[in-house]
């Protein structure tokens, strides 16, 4: 909603249709005639069934995977639930002296295994929407055609888009395990969907103001913007999740 407001802004006379924001995650919402040309001539419809015999393969795995965490996750929860979230226990020890529970080695074994099951998911998710994508292109693919051409034109736009999506899109996490620095972590391979967004509301404005004057410090202000955009957003996940602030959570 905000890149919308943002590029009504910049062009107030012809503002852009809200439901485009639907596609602002991506960096390429169409692909060029050439690129999508070149895909096209490699025998797509070819590809499908071995693509989705791997997307489903793979999601099998997922899902194994998915309820042994579940599993987990439930029948051994810590014995110990702190009162405050843990950065800010941090912050009362440091700050104010304040003697509290941080975490015991068990408890936080619990959350890195939790992390990784919030992560797991995720992409558990993303690959079902990637099967469902697939199976509709292999429909369209094998003679979905009316002979109304308007609706023909419609059915055109989103094959477009599935191609793109399937085989031109970056994906959701680009195997996190594999970094070597938290800079590659955060900016080419952890939850890329959101990356896009958080550039343009965040980094580029901040970084903008300040390349002129020194371009190192416009990067790391820019990278911090984004880090505050990315909270702001995880904030208003565990409000609408829960109706309360993340300190007030029990």
């Amino acid at each position: 909603m905000l890149i919308w407001i943002k590029k009504c802004k910049q062009n107030s006379k012809d503002k852009p249709p809200f439901f485009w924001t639907l596609f602002y995650w991506r960096r390429n919402n169409n692909l060029s005639n050439k690129k999508l040309g070149i895909i096209t001539k490699n025998n797509i419809k070819q590809k499908l069934k071995p693509y989705l015999t791997l997307k489903l393969l793979k999601l099998c795995i997922m899902m194994i995977f998915h309820e042994l965490f579940i599993y987990f996750l439930v029948t051994f929860p810590p014995s110990i639930i702190p009162d405050r979230p843990y950065p800010l226990r941090i912050i009362d020890y440091l700050l104010l002296n304040k003697t509290s529970f941080i975490a015991n080695p068990y408890t936080l074994i619990y959350c890195y295994i939790y992390a990784g099951f919030l992560a797991h998911n995720m992409n558990y998710v993303y690959n079902k929407i990637l099967v469902a994508a697939t199976v509709i292109l292999w429909i369209i693919e094998n003679n979905f055609l009316f002979n109304d051409p308007i609706i023909n034109s419609k059915v055109n736009i989103i094959k477009n888009y599935l191609i793109s999506l399937l085989f031109d899109t970056s994906p959701l996490f680009n195997h996190p395990y594999f970094s070597t620095s938290p800079s590659e972590f955060w900016g080419r391979r952890w939850h890329q969907l959101l990356r896009e967004c958080f550039i343009e509301l965040g980094y580029l404005p901040i970084s903008s103001l300040l390349t002129n004057n020194n371009k190192t410090l416009g990067h790391i202000m820019g990278s911090l913007a984004s880090f505050i955009l990315s909270g702001i957003f995880h904030e208003y996940i565990i409000i609408s999740l829960f109706g309360k602030i993340t300190d007030s959570i029990q």
